[in-house]
């Protein structure tokens, strides 16, 4: 699964480039700001990882789908279905995945799709049927999608790379904010892995 969802904008295994120095200055002589540092509470300061080099191309969406019983554990029961039906959207309709975490009854995820391309509608609704057909047939759920996910999903168009850093921090700390560890790199169903083993830190 942590093969699955991973890559630019095909189903093969790929890893986040490793920290290093930034070119500053892009195309056109504009220079990004640095973003290492955000306020915390209290108007403190804390570090916060720069991730600019895990961007590709694309409109990048932060997601936030949930189960229709939000006491399930489907998602982790049956987490190589998910990423099964990840992987076959995947190859029909491409994009990247950008960052990734799975809880019993809700994921988050951010993609970043191809340019002038912004269909996450069709994209998540395949995921869904996907997976829905996937326990199914192992008779682990009976209906259709409908009896499984929640109706709506949370979108969210991601506005700048300060953003982006901010919201891949969230994800991975996302297991550890609800509870279900003590630390963010004891939860296995998380693209923070692949950031460890690309060099990046842990997120704060």
């Amino acid at each position: 699964f942590m093969n699955i969802l991973q890559g630019p904008y095909c189903p093969l295994i790929g890893c986040p480039p490793k920290p290093g120095r930034l070119n500053l200055t892009p195309k056109g002589g504009r220079a990004f700001e640095r973003i290492d540092m955000v306020s915390g509470a209290g108007g403190q300061t804390r570090h916060m990882n720069d991730y600019r080099r895990n961007r590709v191309p694309g409109p990048t969406y932060f997601f936030t789908v949930r189960l229709v019983d939000s006491t399930s554990s489907l998602l982790t029961e049956h987490i190589s279905a998910f990423g099964e039906a990840i992987r076959l959207v995947r190859i029909r309709k491409p994009f990247h995945v950008d960052a990734w975490v799975v809880l019993p009854g809700h994921a988050h995820a951010i993609w970043t799709l191809p340019p002038d391309d912004h269909d996450c509608a069709a994209r998540w609704r395949e995921v869904k049927i996907a997976f829905s057909k996937a326990l199914r047939k192992s008779c682990v759920a009976a209906g259709d999608e409908r009896a499984i996910w929640a109706r709506h999903f949370q979108a969210h168009q991601v506005a700048d790379d300060a953003e982006y850093c901010r919201l891949i921090d969230y994800v991975h700390r996302n297991p550890l904010r609800h509870g279900m560890c003590q630390q963010v790199q004891d939860w296995p169903w998380s693209s923070l892995h692949r950031f460890i083993a690309a060099g990046y830190p842990l997120p704060n």
